[in-house]
């Protein structure tokens, strides 16, 4: 277990912020297991939660992410609260 070679971390937050509604990408952690079982963890907060869980989604695929645990919440209000409940995501890519 370790950090994956030739994995571009950078690019793959870079472009997990470009998404549309995208105001903050936190806590990204990729490791493997092996070679070739990439695994990632990551915390978005979007004023698109449902839009953003789905294109982050084929995003991991596109970067050859074999699972990943997807969380994505809406910004908070002024109240300091999130208007909806978190969102939660874990694919396996094959």
């Amino acid at each position: 277990q370790g950090t994956p070679v030739n994995f571009d971390i950078v690019e793959l937050k870079r472009k997990l912020n470009s998404i549309k509604g995208v105001t903050e990408v936190s806590k990204l952690h990729v490791w493997s297991l092996n070679q070739e079982q990439v695994m990632l963890s990551v915390h978005i907060t979007s004023t698109h939660p449902g839009a953003t869980l789905k294109t982050a989604k084929k995003l991991c695929e596109k970067f050859g992410v074999y699972q990943s645990t997807i969380e994505v919440k809406e910004p908070k209000n002024k109240s300091g609260h999130h208007l909806h409940r978190k969102q939660y995501s874990r694919t396996v890519v094959h």
